[in-house]
């Protein structure tokens, strides 16, 4: 019935939207809006930069956010891409391996100057809209295309040429 907004498993991070929706209330916290920063915290640890509308973040799935508001979003990708990327190989030996807040808390780096992260957001700013904006076109293509392939080929729906 897609009732209420769709709900973030890690499974649906690679593909950036889901199709599984709750009506349930949730803290403000837990929203999620196109841009936004996911991570699995089970199995693999790959940054995602969400682009599913407005949805609601599931447990085992975690939003990174600067306390900063001006610091830009892809810097901080490009800052915890690496550490997460590293983090997965290095944990081995157990069946699924798992990303904790303390894991995520030990994550350290230094902070450039502020004109060079204000500089740094005028070049990606720029790119990482461009991204949202193609991902939603993507997104919204992919539906129509699912939504009349079927009709298009039953004969429910006919192109005069």
């Amino acid at each position: 019935e897609k009732k209420g907004f769709p709900l973030i498993r890690i499974r649906n991070l690679k593909e950036g939207y889901s199709n599984v929706y709750t009506d349930e209330d949730c803290d403000e916290k837990f929203i999620i809006a196109n841009g936004d920063l996911l991570a699995g915290m089970d199995g693999e640890f790959k940054l995602y930069i969400w682009k599913g509308g407005k949805s609601v973040l599931n447990q085992r799935a975690c939003k990174f956010q600067p306390k900063d508001k001006s610091i830009p979003p892809f810097f901080v990708y490009s800052l915890l891409k690496p550490h997460l990327e590293y983090y997965e190989r290095v944990n081995v030996g157990t069946t699924v391996i798992h990303l904790g807040k303390s894991d995520i808390d030990d994550i350290k780096v230094k902070r450039p100057p502020v004109a060079l992260i204000k500089r740094y957001g005028e070049i990606t700013n720029y790119w990482f809209e461009k991204y949202k904006n193609n991902s939603n076109s993507i997104i919204t293509l992919t539906q129509l295309r699912d939504t009349l392939l079927p009709k298009l080929m039953s004969g429910e729906v006919r192109v005069e040429m």
